[in-house]
């Protein structure tokens, strides 16, 4: 009896444990499925919140484009920036008609037409406009065509002129003088500043004239996208001798963060930071690309050598006419177990950039796709050059030298290869 009694209590007591046991294990793996439930939740509402706030900045841009009927679309170009990259773009043109459809993220998106009559033109003008989320349309009259060839006389409905309410007319007005004076300067000097220094700084010191004054004016209206736009396009994107840590101090102090969050705000943020850690002394950022031939392209790849980063682009005349012929000299001169040249064109249009390539009988590495590059390396101006050490250090940023004729860039060559 008794041992059928302490059977009864063993088995009960097993059963209880076991009860016990899985109970444990439910609760444990309910745990478990409550904790992966919750970061499952929780990484959905981020990626929600993100897509929240790209659609809420992602709205979209309509325009018709209506055309003079004796237009030549090949004499025609477009470039449009809708607030998060810039398009160069050949419109199709059907029935004197072209119709725009884009995403827009920024509160406007620039578009700007020109017109060349004339190849050879050293100054290509054109007129721009300011595009919103509303359906907008321009109509370029007939005459439009005639004169020195741009397109300037129009009806628009929705677009807004750079002279209309944004503070690019006041702040045009201010720096006239300035700028005349130095537009006059150059036009009468620019020939010379290869072989004149004096003149050459001369020139500078009126640049940066300008640019003071742009930086004064842009104080009135820090809370004002198109002061951002006009910051970006003439300041950011200008030389000076106002260094990029200047800038990013003075874009950080007038402008709100709203103006910051946006995209082009951003894309200034990471420009000046660029520029910052692309000068003379700082470690060079390693890249990766493919050449026009499918071959891998990085710093790793050319390890051991010194590498020369030519920024440039087949509608580029000091590219084409003083930088290559220089570098082609460079490339003759030194053998390529000791330095190596990498060009990386900001073209967009393969079929032109071939066809520069093909004429410049240049024997670099060419790389087509260099996007990446560019933006790491802070290329606002062209042409752009880098000299960069075995070791990785930047030696020599053009820009920064303001090397024209590029023989600091020789002198340097010389020193360190021969």
């Amino acid at each position: 009896m008794n041992l059928v009694i302490s059977a009864i209590f063993s088995v009960c007591y097993a059963k209880g444990r076991i009860t016990v046991v899985l109970k444990s294990r439910k609760a444990t793996f309910i745990n478990k499925y409550m904790i992966t439930m919750r970061r499952f939740f929780f990484l959905m509402f981020v990626v929600f919140l993100n897509l929240k706030i790209e659609i809420a900045f992602s709205q979209t841009v309509y325009l018709r484009v209506i055309f003079p009927s004796n237009i030549d679309s090949d004499k025609l170009s477009i470039s449009y920036d809708n607030g998060k990259e810039r398009k160069e773009i050949k419109p199709v043109i059907v029935n004197q008609e072209w119709v725009l459809k884009d995403s827009l993220y920024d509160p406007y998106s620039h578009i700007a037409f020109y017109y060349v009559n004339d190849p050879e033109a050293k100054i290509v003008k054109g007129c721009g406009f300011w595009l919103s989320d509303k359906p907008a349309e321009i109509i370029f009259h007939r005459d439009s065509l005639s004169g020195d060839g741009f397109l300037e006389h129009y009806t628009s409905l929705n677009v807004i002129s750079p002279k209309d309410d944004t503070p690019k007319e006041p702040i045009d007005i201010h720096i006239s003088q300035a700028w005349a004076d130095m537009d006059n300067y150059y036009m009468k000097n620019a020939r010379e500043f290869n072989v004149n220094q004096l003149k050459r700084d001369t020139f500078e010191c009126k640049r940066n004239a300008v640019i003071e004054k742009v930086l004064e004016r842009i104080r009135i209206y820090p809370k004002d996208y198109f002061a951002l736009d006009y910051f970006n396009s003439s300041v950011v994107s200008m030389r000076s001798a106002f260094t990029s840590n200047y800038l990013l101090s003075y874009f950080n102090e007038y402008f709100p963060d709203s103006l910051k969050n946006t995209y082009k705000g951003k894309l200034i943020t990471e420009i000046l930071k660029s520029k910052i850690n692309s000068k003379k002394g700082r470690e060079a950022p390693d890249f990766n690309a493919k050449s026009i031939n499918g071959d891998e392209v990085s710093l790793g790849t050319l390890k051991g050598k010194y590498v020369i980063l030519d920024f440039w682009a087949s509608w580029c005349a000091p590219c084409i006419k003083i930088a290559i012929p220089k570098l082609k000299e460079i490339r003759r001169k030194y053998s390529r177990d000791k330095l190596e040249i990498v060009s990386v064109t900001l073209d967009e249009d393969y079929d032109k950039y071939k066809n520069a390539l093909k004429k410049l009988e240049t024997n670099f590495i060419d790389v087509f796709d260099g996007k990446q590059i560019v933006k790491d390396y802070a290329v606002a101006a062209i042409p752009q050059i880098i000299l960069i050490h075995p070791n990785g250090t930047i030696l020599y940023n053009r820009e920064e030298e303001n090397d024209a004729d590029l023989t600091k860039l020789e002198g340097i060559l010389k020193n360190i290869l021969q």
